[in-house]
């Protein structure tokens, strides 16, 4: 039998982790990304929960991504006094950089025979009943089976082939992240620390480097202009200070330690009538981005990109696969974006009332949703024959 082709268009978390598995269904595959090479020094850092860990797992990555990281065991909420509120296991999670993720996923693409290449932002995608075609801005052209969009919540795959989707929209958040190396008493380890502070929510793992990795969330209604990158640190941290509880707070102290602050505004896509048209299909945020309160965006990425593959080498036909695909994904995506929808409203919890009913229902919310969390963070991909 010929062996089928398939174009990959995306080069983060979802793109690589497709090629790798598509090689495993029998593919060749051409992994294009639009970034001109490989900055695995940029973007900040990720907890991947134990679900995406079992795709890794799958992948034959993990090993070399847990060297990178740092395992942490649970999440600890405190409030705005640093008082311990609440506790949720979290066995086998990682806290690691985002570029390291990227690399060795790339790293293994390669190994795998998937023909990778930077520098090639797709323009146009066209598709007939023999096969589908992308070109690059560049003037090259790929031919293919079939497309798989990983390029993003602001997705070309989806805006050249879904010309009626909405694009992707402001959420009015800033996510905000550093590493630092601050003074003081040992911070915990192995465990994500959830400070629930009065205005300005601050998430942090102490790696065993001692490093510390933390990030954080801020409104921001308008959303920001096109000189939003040129914000210089200094008046960005001065900004997240202000909101930070007060010089002496845990928060303060890793904003103050830290010399660059990454900082992104948050979209999330519109939810689509359909994931694939044709031969071109959606992953990962391309299809679905929703705010990041659930630390689960790497790992519905990682999910898609098994799920596809498996139902490309198990299903007679592309159509067929791509529907069983999106059926089978549809709802679980729609629980965990509910799940982060809902972990937003922390952020609403400004004043003195109700931070005080969020810090004493946050106990029994806690309890209540053990079960879905652990359901959750449980969930696997079985890719065996």
């Amino acid at each position: 039998m010929l062996e089928r082709k398939a174009l990959v268009v995306g080069c983060g978390v979802a793109g690589p982790a497709v090629a790798v598995a598509l090689r495993w269904a029998g593919f060749e595959v051409a992994l294009r990304e639009a970034r001109p090479e490989p900055d695995d020094a940029a973007g900040g850092w990720m907890m991947i929960m134990p679900n995406g860990l079992s795709v890794l797992r799958t992948l034959g990555v993990e090993p070399a991504l847990r060297a990178e990281g740092t395992a942490c065991d649970r999440i600890v909420f405190r409030d705005h006094d640093n008082r311990r509120l609440a506790e949720v296991p979290l066995p086998g999670a990682l806290s690691v950089r985002r570029g390291a993720l990227h690399r060795v996923l790339r790293e293994r693409a390669v190994a795998a025979g998937a023909d990778v290449a930077f520098g090639r932002r797709l323009v146009e995608v066209e598709q007939s009943r023999h096969g589908v075609a992308g070109s690059f801005e560049d003037g090259t052209v790929d031919a293919a089976d079939l497309l798989v969009g990983c390029d993003g919540p602001w997705s070309r795959v989806r805006a050249v082939t879904m010309t009626e989707a909405r694009p992707a929209r402001y959420t009015g958040i800033i996510s905000s992240a550093g590493v630092c190396r601050p003074g003081g008493p040992a911070l915990s380890r192995h465990t994500l620390e959830d400070l629930l502070g009065r205005r300005l929510p601050v998430r942090y793992a102490t790696q065993d480097s001692g490093e510390v990795f933390w990030s954080c969330n801020t409104v921001l209604p308008d959303r920001p202009g096109d000189d939003w990158p040129a914000v210089a640190d200094n008046a960005w941290r001065d900004r997240l200070l202000a909101e930070a509880d007060g010089g002496d707070s845990p928060a303060a102290a890793l904003i103050a330690a830290t010399r660059a602050i990454i900082r992104q505004p948050i979209y999330e896509v519109p939810p689509l009538d359909a994931w694939h048209r044709g031969r071109i299909c959606l992953v990962g945020d391309a299809a679905h981005a929703f705010p990041p309160f659930g630390g689960q965006g790497a790992s519905m990425a990682l999910e898609d990109a098994v799920t596809l593959a498996r139902e490309l080498r198990d299903r007679p036909g592309i159509e067929a696969a791509f529907t069983a695909y999106e059926r089978g994904r549809r709802p679980r995506v729609a629980r965990v974006a509910a799940v982060a929808r809902n972990n937003r409203r922390s952020l609403g919890a400004r004043s003195t009332a109700s931070r005080w009913l969020r810090n004493r229902m946050l106990p029994v919310g806690v309890r209540l949703s053990a079960g879905a969390a652990r359901r959750m963070y449980s969930h696997e991909i079985d890719w065996r024959d």
